[in-house]
């Protein structure tokens, strides 16, 4: 059965759309479902975009609780040291993350940019009312 996670960073008040990959696991219904390789975009030291589909894994647990990383390298950072985005410094920018046909913004989120072009973006998803 192939199903597809799929994120989204949004910096500022840019939107992007991202699509994507499959499935790799998926425990009982009290487990977790695991995704790797789907499409994400994220920012560059410059806060451009940038796509990438793989070095992509996704944790989603049955109870709505998830952690969705993507790395992509190299990407352009031009500063001369790393770069951190987050909500707070990209004017509450939004990331995104679809599973099974349900999706979900959240302002937890990070990512930093290495000196060297090595992006990392962690998104983070309570599930918890």
């Amino acid at each position: 059965m192939k199903t597809s996670a799929f994120v989204l960073l949004a910096l500022a008040a840019a939107l992007v759309v991202t699509i994507g990959g499959g499935q790799v696991a998926k425990a009982d219904n009290n487990g977790a479902a695991i995704y790797k390789n789907f499409g994400c975009w994220l920012a560059d030291g410059g806060g451009n975009f940038v796509f990438t589909d793989t070095k992509t894994h996704s944790v989603q647990i049955s109870n709505g609780n998830g952690v969705t990383i993507c790395k992509a390298s190299p990407v352009a950072n031009t500063t001369g040291s790393a770069v951190h985005w987050n909500a707070a410094n990209t004017g509450g920018g939004t990331c995104y993350v679809v599973s099974n046909g349900v999706g979900v913004y959240t302002t937890d989120w990070d990512e930093t940019v290495s000196a060297t072009g090595e992006a990392t973006l962690r998104c983070h998803v309570n599930g918890s009312p």
